[in-house]
């Protein structure tokens, strides 16, 4: 097998199912989110979408769908404010 993530040495075996759930993730928790580099596969122009829901409601006070109606300005400086930029 072959490492599809780029994480593993030439020639070194891994598991297929394993990195297929790594690279298919979509929620991270904000301490990953935070934290540079960034876990690979995330877009670090839209952080806020790999967050739980649970996690949003957590760090931006509102609900994904309520972010989501805010105009573009207010959202770049919500996420700017919270270290998601």
């Amino acid at each position: 097998m072959i490492s599809l993530s780029g994480r593993k040495k030439p020639g070194e075996m891994c598991c297929l199912e394993q990195e297929l759930s790594l690279l298919s993730r979509t929620t991270y928790p904000l301490s990953d989110l935070l934290q540079r580099p960034l876990p690979e596969g995330v877009d670090p122009t839209h952080i806020e979408k790999y967050l739980s829901p649970e996690d949003f409601q957590d760090l931006l006070s509102m609900s994904k769908e309520e972010f989501d109606k805010l105009p573009s300005w207010k959202k770049t400086a919500l996420k700017k404010e919270k270290g998601l930029f």
